[in-house]
C-alpha cells in the first residue's frame, strides 16, 4: 500500500522548499521521518531500527532507495568512530559531525592546521611590533595595543585567502587556544558593549622554554623537595655541580 506524504526539507533554520514524494510505501515513510526528526546531527541505522522496529537488513536497503532518490544521504562522523549517519538530503551537516575546517572525509588535517597556527602567531607578531612604535606613550598603552581579537584574526585570514572556504570564529580560536597551551600567547577576555570577546598577545618571556629545560631546576625530579632547609638545598645540589662541570 502507497501513501503520499510532504517531507520539509530544511537548510538550517531557514526553510527551503516541500518535496512531495510520490509512491512511499509506509516502511520507507517511517524512516524518513526520524531521519528528518535527527536534523543535521544525523543519525546511525542502528537508532533507526531502534526507534522504527524494523530490522537492520530492512533499514539498510530502505536506506539505499532513499539515498538512491537522493532525499537522504550518508555522512562520515568523526564523533562516533567514522561511522557514517543519515541525514535529509539538502541539509548541511552540523560541525560536530564532519569535524568542522579542520577535517576532510574524517581525516584530520594537521598540516592546514599547522600553517594557521603559525600564521595567528605571526599575525599576534607584527601586532606586537607595531604596537611597540608607541613605546613612548607608555608600556600600559602599548600592551594593550598588541591585542588582536578572534574576530580580527579571522578576518585578516579570510582576507589573505589561505583556504578556499570559510573560516568561523570559533574555529580560528581554537588553533589560538593551542598558542595559549604552548605559552605562546595570552587570552584576555574584554566587553564590546553586550558582548564578551576574547583577544590574544604574544607572551614575550625572558628565557626560552628551551633555556629553562636546560637549567638542572626544570627537569629536577625532586625540586618539589628543594628548599632553604632538609637534604636537598640549592647549596649541596649534585645536578647543579654536573651541570657546572
Amino acid at each position: 500500500m502507497c501513501v503520499k506524504v510532504f517531507v520539509l526539507i530544511a537548510h538550517g533554520r531557514q526553510l527551503v522548499k516541500y518535496i512531495k514524494l510520490k509512491e512511499v510505501d509506509k516502511e520507507e515513510n517511517v524512516v524518513m521521518r526520524i531521519i528528518e526528526e535527527a536534523g543535521n546531527k544525523g543519525i546511525l541505522n542502528k537508532d533507526i531500527r531502534d526507534q522504527s522496529g524494523l530490522n537492520l537488513t530492512t533499514i539498510n536497503k530502505i536506506l539505499k532507495a532513499l539515498e538512491g532518490k537522493n532525499l537522504i544521504k550518508s555522512v562520515l562522523s568523526i564523533s562516533v568512530a567514522k561511522i557514517k549517519v543519515y541525514m535529509l538530503f539538502d541539509l548541511q551537516p552540523d560541525r560536530s559531525v564532519t569535524g568542522g575546517s579542520w577535517y576532510t572525509d574524517g581525516e584530520f588535517e594537521s598540516e592546514l592546521v599547522d600553517i594557521m597556527n603559525q600564521q595567528c602567531y605571526r599575525m599576534l607578531q607584527q601586532k606586537a611590533e607595531a604596537a611597540k612604535l608607541k613605546a613612548m606613550d607608555g608600556p600600559l598603552i602599548v600592551r594593550n595595543a598588541s591585542f588582536l581579537s578572534s574576530k580580527e584574526i579571522c578576518q585578516m585570514i579570510s582576507d589573505m585567502n589561505i583556504v578556499k572556504f570559510n573560516l568561523t570564529v570559533e574555529e580560528i580560536e581554537a588553533i589560538l587556544e593551542t598558542l595559549v597551551y604552548d605559552g605562546k600567547i595570552e587570552m584576555r577576555m574584554v566587553s564590546d558593549g553586550d558582548e564578551r570577546i576574547k583577544t590574544y598577545r604574544i607572551v614575550e618571556t625572558l628565557l626560552s622554554s628551551a633555556a629553562i629545560v636546560r637549567i638542572p631546576c626544570g627537569v629536577c625530579p625532586v625540586i618539589e623537595k628543594c628548599g632553604t632547609t632538609g637534604e636537598v638545598q640549592p647549596k649541596n645540589c649534585a645536578y647543579y655541580d654536573q651541570w657546572l662541570d
